[in-house]
This record gives structure tokens, sequence and C-alpha cells, in this order.
């Protein structure tokens, strides 16, 4: 177990919840983690009153602090300086030789600055999101690998089975930091109530925090639930109950909406908007449109007119 740690990366909130992340993994019951800014001898042995053990964040805030740590290796390199653990911390590569240097001769951990898309990897792969919602928590992050952390602060305090069975909507909540920002499922109620205008308000609004696919896959399971119920009303399966109990739906405000649909609209315009759907989030995946938005746009225009069973 390395107890001997550097960590850089230019996110400072990023570097705060990996010293956490290692410190769990080193500590023991009588040890505490402190931050310091700066090394001095007898910080490796030190012990509490109480007998707390201290493992220490030394966090290197500039070059100035950097080039000090490594004027006290150059005596102490081999020396076991480190005492009952340190995790070194750096938003730099410049000046870090030296301190490499010693970490390695000492066999400790050195994590060196990574491309945004492996640490955003590496973060979701350490929790238990089921497919879907980890999917598009990806897409919506981007590189900025950082929107994931209000998130995993929250992944921390649940269990295995509650992560794998956080929803869609759920996961991007807890991700919501912004005033004022718009999350993605808000585009819903004026789409399915053909508020045309306001749908295309909205989603001008949610993009602006949002990727395109993070709101279509908001949409996909609504427009997958009007179709099976299209198929059920056409089989002869017409009542509001019948529907509910046949799709499992408890949630009696998306059920009449998604009733009043397939009540109103044709069953071949139903199956357009489901292929229309899936064309859209491929060509969104497969990037083969210049323009996202205008391709969007063009898309919640097209299944308004299906709904309301005009031609496009």
């Amino acid at each position: 177990m390395n107890k001997l740690i550097l960590i850089i990366d230019a996110n400072e909130s990023y570097l705060q919840k990996e010293v956490k992340l290692h410190y769990n993994e080193i500590k023991s019951d009588n040890n505490e983690l402190k931050e310091i800014t700066e090394w001095a001898n007898g910080l490796g042995e030190a012990i509490s009153l109480f007998g707390i053990k201290p493992i220490y964040h030394l966090k290197l805030r500039n070059n100035e602090d950097i080039k000090k740590f490594a004027e006290y290796l150059k005596k102490r390199a081999k020396d076991k300086w480190w005492g009952h653990g340190v995790i070194i911390t750096s938003t730099t590569n410049v000046g870090l030789k030296k301190i490499k240097e010693a970490v390695e001769s000492n066999n400790g951990l050195i994590i060196e600055k990574k491309e945004p898309e492996v640490i955003k990897q590496e973060i979701l792969n350490r929790y238990n999101l089921n497919k879907e919602t980890k999917s598009v928590v990806s897409y919506h992050v981007g590189n900025d690998y950082e929107m994931l952390l209000p998130l995993t602060n929250s992944l921390d305090k649940l269990t295995k089975k509650e992560q794998k069975e956080l929803s869609v909507e759920e996961a991007l909540i807890l991700m919501l930091e912004q005033e004022g920002e718009v999350p993605p499922w808000e585009i819903i109620n004026p789409l399915f109530n053909e508020d045309i205008k306001e749908a295309l308000l909205m989603y001008n609004r949610i993009k602006e925090h949002s990727h395109p696919l993070v709101i279509m896959a908001i949409i996909k399971p609504k427009i997958e639930m009007l179709y099976q119920a299209g198929i059920l009303y056409t089989l002869g399966n017409r009542t509001f109950n019948g529907i509910a109990q046949a799709l499992e739906l408890n949630k009696k405000n998306v059920l009449y909406t998604v009733f009043k649909m397939v009540r109103k609209t044709r069953y071949e315009n139903l199956c357009k908007i489901a292929e229309l759907t899936n064309d859209v989030e491929s060509k969104l995946k497969g990037k083969s449109v210049e323009d996202d938005n205008q391709l969007i746009l063009k898309y919640l225009v097209q299944i308004y007119a299906l709904m309301n069973n005009e031609r496009i």
C-alpha cells in the first residue's frame, strides 16, 4: 500500500476529491488527514497527545512551494521522511522533477495529469450507475469532469444498489449547480401538451447548460411510452386503466398525457415519431450533422406536426 503519493492535475476540486479517495485507502483508525503547504523536519513522526498519527496532504500551491519542497528533498530524499503517509498535490508539472525522483526512489505512487476524457471515465467507473444514466451523464459533462463532482459527493453516500437505481433525471438534479439553470426534463410538458412555441423556447434555455444527446435521452423514453401505448390502443386496449396496467405506469399525470395523444394521433404517425426519434439520436451519436441544435429544433417541429396529424 502506497503511503507516499504525488497527484498532478490542473483542477483543484478534482485534486481534493482524489486526496480524500487515497486517504480513505491508506488510513487506519488512529490516523487523521491534515492539510499543510510546507514540509518541516519531524512532521512524519509526529503523534498527538491522543495517539493520532497524521497523514498529511501537502498542497503545493505555487512555484515557491514547489521550490522549497524540492530543496528540502535534496537532503532527505532517501530517508523515510513521509512517516505515516503524505499525499502531495500540485496543479502544475513545472519544477516537479526532483520531487518525482524522490517519490519514485521510495517506491511511491505518481499520478500524472491525464486527458479529461480519461479522468471522466475513471470517475464514472468507480460507481455502479446503470448504463442509461452513465451514458447520459457522460454526454452531459463532455470534457468538463469537474461537473461530476457534485454528483459523486451524493453517490458516495449511496449503496451500490441505490446507485444502480438512480435515474437520469435524479442524476442530473444532483449535478445542477448554477442558479437559474433549466433541467432538461422541463421540455417534456410543453412538447406533449402541444405548446411548440414554449417547447422551442425551453430548448434554447436548456441547451445553454446541456448537450443535445442529454435532451434526447429525456425525450426518448416518453416517445417509446407513447409508441407502446399506441400499439395497445390499435390492438383494442382503449381504456385509461387498461393501458396503465399494461405499461405498468403509476404516474397518472404522465399517462393522462400519453392517453390523450394516442386517442388523437394516427398510429402511422406514432410510428413515424418513433422512427424519427431513433434517427435523430443516431445522427447525434454518430456526429453526422454539422449543427446539432438545428437538428433538434427541426425534430421538435416535426414531431409536433406528426402529433397533430400534419404532413412533414
